[in-house]
């Protein structure tokens, strides 16, 4: 009988603390993180070489792209991907309004 394949995961996570405890977590329970980041800067040429089953990606990043922009790019150009935000910041308005707005753009296209 053939094993079945891994789940493929992308992390994106602005915090190295959050990133080394998301990946060995998945990894411990048998995900295949595939690639790790701490910056939405250039991830889509990655994605194209070996995209993942499924995206963690974290509504604060570090460098100049936010995780909502990044989710964009993404969304953009992989229609369908299942993308799993994160954020330590739920207790502000603005975050969470940001993430709901990203994913209801989306929506309404597809």
């Amino acid at each position: 009988m053939k094993k079945p394949e891994k789940l493929k995961i992308m992390i994106i996570e602005g915090d190295d603390d959050n990133l080394s405890l998301y990946s060995d977590y998945l990894s411990n329970r048998g995900y295949d993180v595939i690639a790790r980041y701490t910056k939405g800067n250039n991830i889509l040429s990655d994605v194209e070489k070996q995209p993942p089953d499924v995206f963690v990606l974290d509504s604060k990043l570090s460098g100049n792209k936010s995780g909502t922009e990044v989710a964009t790019e993404i969304l953009d150009v992989y229609h369908s991907a299942p993308i799993l935000m994160t954020t330590a910041d739920y207790g502000q308005p603005a975050v969470v309004k940001s993430i709901l707005n990203c994913a209801t753009r989306k929506l309404r296209y597809y």
